[in-house]
This record gives C-alpha cells, structure tokens and sequence, in this order.
C-alpha cells in the first residue's frame, strides 16, 4: 500500500515535472520568437540606408541567424512555426541588399555641420540621408547657417501631397526655438514647378565650380560670416546635398540659380521674411 503511493507520488511528480519543462520550453520558444521579431527589423532596415551600413546590417543579420538556431535547438517543434515566416524574410533581405541606396555627399559634408545636426535634433526629425521614403515621394530641406539662428525648410511630397515646415533654432536673449507648418501663397504645382526649373534638384555643390571671389558693384570685398544655403534631397533613390556660400557675392550661373531659389521659396511660404 505505502509502496503504491509511493509510486503514485512518483509518477505524478514526474509528470508534473515533465509539464514543467515542457512549459518551459514552450516559454523559451516564444521568448525568443518575440525576441526574433524584433530583432530582424533593426537587422534588416539599415541595409536600404546607406551602402556604408550595409557591412553592420550583415552583421546584425547573422546574429539573428545564430538566435534562430538557438530557438530550434530549444524547441524543435519551432521549426514549423518559423518556417512560416522565413520567404518574408528572404523577399525583405534581397531587395535591401540588391538594392542600396545612392548618395552623392561633397568632400565637406555640409548637411553633417553642428548647426545642421543641432537643429535636427531640436525639430526631433530624421537626418534625412536616414529617411526611408517611399517610391513617388520626395522630402528636400534647405538650411540657412547664419551667424544668427540657423533656421531651415522642410518640404514634402507623398504622392500629389505636399506639407512644408520652418524650423528656427532657439538663441538666449534673442528668440526660442520655433517650428511651425508653411502654406504656400499660390499653389504647390506651381512652386515646386519653379524651383524645380531652376535647378534645386542638379545645382551642383559650389566648390565643384571654378574659384571665384567675391565682389560688390564690381569691386573685391572680404566676406568673413554672411550666409551659407545647405540644400539636402531625398527621392528615396537618390540622396545628395550641396552648398552655396554668400552667393549673392558671386556671378557664376548657379550663384543666381541658387539666390532665385531661395527668394521663390521665400515669397511663396515664408512671405514679409527676408531669407537672402
């Protein structure tokens, strides 16, 4: 009699043990499937930025790999859950990897100046070389680095859409930082038609052009601050970015393309503000 309820107490003890373990695998399976999901986003994403992140991306990509084995090596049983999802993955790998993003940058990164990234910051957006935009959308930022606050422009197209913000940065004693959404005074078509003609999207970076001084009425003048225009696109293909610097001291073609730019802009969304 004791014996036999000595062994019931075994047995059930066991299968409460086995219950256990088999719950604990099942624990460890799932754990580490949510770890997986969210693993393999952040893995993956950094590829269709930059070619440069593409090395870390591959990195990431086999430590996700080893986790997956160690899932199976947990739960065999897994196999067949994770089958499930391993051609998204594969769809997911290839075209960002196939396909990396192109980026033009000057010898001197402009759009990577402190007063570019400081303003970036405080607007709490993207460095936009890092925005994924979508096929048919565009996103372009213009800066103004002055000796007073920096301040910029940030137009957007999603499709027909357009939205536009200004973006200040704050100065003690002088203003705060200030962000607010821009209409244009007529329409977008018709803005971005206009710059778009002027050349926002090919002006090349300035020093790429040949060395000129600056002059006044014709006579040399020595600029030591003024303005400097950083210009910054994104087609979700393409990323490139250039600089002008006080081109309104200058006479070669694109100096006044620039200058057009900015005063169009200017009139149409920031409208009684000098920006040149």
């Amino acid at each position: 009699m004791g014996q036999g309820c000595a062994r019931g107490r075994i047995s059930l003890f066991e299968k409460k043990r086995t219950k256990v373990s088999q719950a604990s695998k099942s624990a460890c399976f799932w754990a580490g499937h949510r770890l997986a999901k969210q693993a393999w986003k952040p893995a993956i994403l950094p590829a269709v930025r930059p070619f440069q992140k593409l090395r870390c991306a591959l990195g990431q990509g086999c430590a996700l790999f080893r986790l997956v084995l160690r899932l199976m090596a947990c739960n065999p049983a897994g196999i067949m859950r994770f089958s499930r999802i391993i051609p998204l993955l594969f769809l997911m790998t290839v075209p960002a990897i196939a396909a990396p993003k192109e980026i033009e940058i000057p010898k001197d990164d402009w759009a990577s100046h402190d007063p570019i990234i400081a303003l970036t910051k405080e607007a709490k957006w993207t460095p936009l070389r890092e925005v994924d935009v979508q096929d048919g959308s565009l996103e372009v930022r213009i800066w103004f680095v002055t000796v007073t606050p920096s301040h910029g422009i940030r137009l957007c197209r999603n499709g027909d859409k357009w939205s536009a913000f200004y973006v200040a940065a704050g100065l003690e004693g002088y203003q705060s930082f200030q962000i607010r959404e821009l209409k244009p005074q007529t329409d977008w078509a018709s803005l971005w038609k206009k710059v778009e003609g002027l050349g926002i999207s090919t002006l090349p970076d300035s020093w790429t052009l040949p060395y000129e001084r600056y002059a006044r009425d014709g006579v040399e003048v020595d600029i030591k601050d003024g303005i400097a225009y950083v210009v910054e696109i994104n087609d979700g293909k393409h990323y490139r970015t250039y600089m002008y610097c006080n081109p309104q001291y200058l006479k070669s073609p694109e100096a006044k393309k620039i200058i057009e730019i900015i005063k169009a802009l200017g009139e149409e969304l920031l409208p009684g503000k000098k920006i040149t």
